[in-house]
């Protein structure tokens, strides 16, 4: 299947602004187990300067600059980075938020020293997949790292909902997920990136029918 066409993109962008406006801070305000841990990842390679794409209300950007990095954060959705500019201007931290859209971003490339990619690339299909996994080669600066998180098949929500295409289902409207397995962050990622570390963690969290769990992978690579 190829491209998502233009009325499911719509549909993606309204979903988020509809769940945002419904629910507010989703997943609630600690930063998720992943983005703890990306930050000894990004000192360890002496990262100053992060991206977080699809950063919705900011929790783990705060928490990336209250360690220290220079953040850029930007979403789809206009109410999640109202939110998460105003949580920035009460810590007077520096972060740099914006509205836009990941596979059309006007942002300068080549200038970043990390990207913090958490549950994103999963929301959008094969070729668009590809694109994405380009478009974080070319932002990152050289030897940029990258940590990304995306579902696997091993969640228990694999198979929920309507299928649209490979491993792809859509249990709500305008979000459809796709769920990898290791091949495919292997096909991915290999060609531009250096594999650091690729392994299925469970993040978990507590929101609306109360605490669960997803199986996701993490990933880190090194710019080719």
């Amino acid at each position: 299947m190829g491209d998502i066409d233009p009325e499911l993109k719509n549909l993606q962008a309204r979903y988020w602004e509809d769940r945002f406006r419904n629910e507010g801070k989703i997943w609630g305000e600690p930063p998720c187990a992943t983005a703890l841990e990306s930050e000894g990842i990004f000192k360890n390679h002496r990262v100053t300067r992060i991206l977080v794409p699809g950063c919705g209300y900011g929790r783990n950007s705060l928490f990336l600059a209250r360690h220290g990095f220079h953040v850029v954060g930007f979403d789809v959705s206009t109410i999640a980075i109202e939110m998460a500019k105003e949580d920035a201007g009460r810590e007077n931290l520096p972060i740099h938020y914006f509205v836009d859209d990941l596979l059309h971003s006007s942002l300068k490339v080549g200038i970043f020293g990390g990207i913090f990619s958490f549950n994103t690339l999963h929301l959008f299909l094969e070729s668009d997949r590809k694109k994405i996994s380009s478009w974080f080669t070319r932002a990152l600066a050289p030897k940029g790292i990258l940590v990304l998180t995306s579902m696997s098949t091993r969640d228990g929500d694999f198979g929920k909902g309507e299928k649209v295409a490979r491993n792809t289902f859509e249990s709500k409207k305008g979000r459809p997920v796709f769920y990898s397995a290791e091949e495919d962050m292997r096909d991915l990622f290999e060609k531009e990136f250096q594999i650091e570390d690729l392994r299925e963690i469970q993040e978990h969290e507590n929101h609306g029918g109360g605490a669960h769990s997803h199986w996701m992978w993490f990933f880190i690579g090194s710019k080719k």
